[in-house]
């Protein structure tokens, strides 16, 4: 089966536009993040919103690496690699964006900033097993880091 324009990639996009894609627009206008440097929300809010985006980019990672490594599940395996690289690249630099925002707001060992820092690690991981699963793939080496540090 291919894994392009199936009910599995409508899935995802779903659930990522459902949490992160609105999430983060919800994040980046109550933070300063679109540079007027007023935090609406207080803190808790701002964790459970990552924490929605964590969910929702994690569910994706790991069922889709899960589906990828059992053997002929998906012929398109360079597309499933490419939705792979672009949810984990698209979730970093967001995080990244958040933990400046937040770590400036409320400090580099608030609950946020630790939120983000445990969440990237936790999609580092996944990228790793995948990396050593079944399927190697040169391209998932070669343009995006086996392992994440702060």
């Amino acid at each position: 089966m291919k894994f392009q324009d199936s009910k599995f990639e409508m899935r995802y996009n779903e659930l990522w536009n459902q949490y992160a894609v609105n999430t983060d627009n919800l994040i980046k206008s109550t933070s300063g993040g679109k540079g007027t440097g007023i935090f609406v929300l207080d803190e808790a809010r701002y964790v459970v919103l990552i924490s929605q985006y964590a969910f929702a980019a994690t569910n994706i990672v790991n069922n889709l690496i899960r589906q990828a490594t059992s053997p002929g599940f998906f012929e398109d395996m360079d597309y499933v690699n490419a939705y792979l690289i672009s949810t984990i690249e698209n979730t970093f630099a967001d995080f990244d964006e958040y933990r400046g925002l937040l770590g400036r707001r409320y400090g580099q060992v608030s609950r946020g900033v630790t939120l983000i820092n445990e969440s990237l690690e936790s999609l580092s991981s996944l990228l790793s097993q995948y990396q050593a699963s079944s399927y190697p793939s040169s391209q998932l080496e070669d343009d995006y880091p086996a392992s994440y540090s702060h």
